[in-house]
């Protein structure tokens, strides 16, 4: 417990005040020494390569709705962005993320393929990325105050429904 001492003007005594340490202690630490920063700013990235990867399929995965799913990993990357700098963090949205480029070089080879192995490809490459954004999201519920503990299950369903729609039986 942290104490607060206040000095009353009227009766010249001290008043201490006691808050809880979780009050008084900030969630988490400027910019880029936190883990919770890191994590999302590497999420942050995978979004932004998620709607790179659909808008990329909207022409060769005609059963989804890629145009939707890009625009919805566009609002999370914003809720991305405003999320870490509510935490005192900078968003970084310049660096290198492996599992979104991965997935946009195994889409761009398929562009040489076959259509039915094209399609394969691209599909793929959109179920394995959302399904690391959800491992990621779920890293990050681990880390997250509280408050930010509402929008990120919020990512995790919006995820889930993509992946129910691409692959059924995952």
């Amino acid at each position: 417990m942290n104490s607060l001492g206040w000095l009353a003007q009227d009766a010249g005594s001290m008043i201490t005040l006691r808050f809880p340490r979780s009050r008084s202690m900030p969630n988490v630490s400027l910019f880029e020494n936190n883990d919770y920063i890191r994590l999302l700013n590497q999420t942050l990235l995978m979004e932004l390569g998620a709607v790179e990867l659909y808008q990329h399929c909207a022409l060769n995965i005609p059963s989804i709705d890629a145009e939707r799913f890009a625009t919805e990993h566009q609002n999370h990357a914003q809720a991305l962005t405003v999320m870490i700098i509510s935490n005192r963090g900078i968003p970084d949205k310049e660096k290198f993320s492996f599992p979104s480029e991965i997935s946009l070089f195994a889409s761009r080879i398929g562009r040489h393929l076959p259509e039915y192995m094209a399609r394969r490809t691209n599909l793929t490459s959109c179920i394995r990325l959302e399904k690391a954004l959800r491992r990621r999201y779920f890293l990050a519920l681990n880390e997250a105050p509280y408050r930010d503990r509402g929008q990120l299950q919020e990512h995790v369903r919006c995820i889930k429904a993509h992946l129910d729609l691409l692959n059924p039986q995952h």
